[in-house]
């Protein structure tokens, strides 16, 4: 009899164990097709989603030139020693304003540590 009432209330259980099994409406879910990420994406008009969407465009029409005009460099030498005395350069400037700051910084912490 023991054995018994343990299988019905282990029926019962798995009977209403929903959590662990997929839900009917998945289906339903993966139809939608408007993708809405924020509180306000509905109230945008269809002018100003048409300028996203060129904005967008841009940013990624000048992201590629940007890639092409890189692997350009990197394809030919002398282009790549151009970029490279650039990159020296630029590195030098950031060098000098460092120490100019580090100067600075010295020149008044120092100054008041004197007193």
């Amino acid at each position: 009899m023991i054995g018994f009432s343990r299988t019905v209330a282990l029926l019962a259980f798995v009977g209403n164990a929903a959590a662990f099994a997929p839900s009917m409406n998945t289906q339903a879910i993966a139809k939608q097709t408007q993708l809405q990420m924020g509180l306000f994406d509905f109230f945008l008009s269809e002018e100003e989603r048409e300028n996203l969407r060129k904005q967008e465009e841009a940013k990624k029409a000048e992201e590629e030139e940007a890639l092409r005009l890189m692997m350009e460099r990197r394809r030919n030498p002398e282009k790549m020693e151009e970029y490279e005395a650039k990159v020296v350069v630029r590195r030098d400037n950031y060098k000098k304003m460092k120490t100019r700051l580090e100067e600075q910084q010295n020149e008044i912490y120092v100054d008041d540590e004197d007193n």
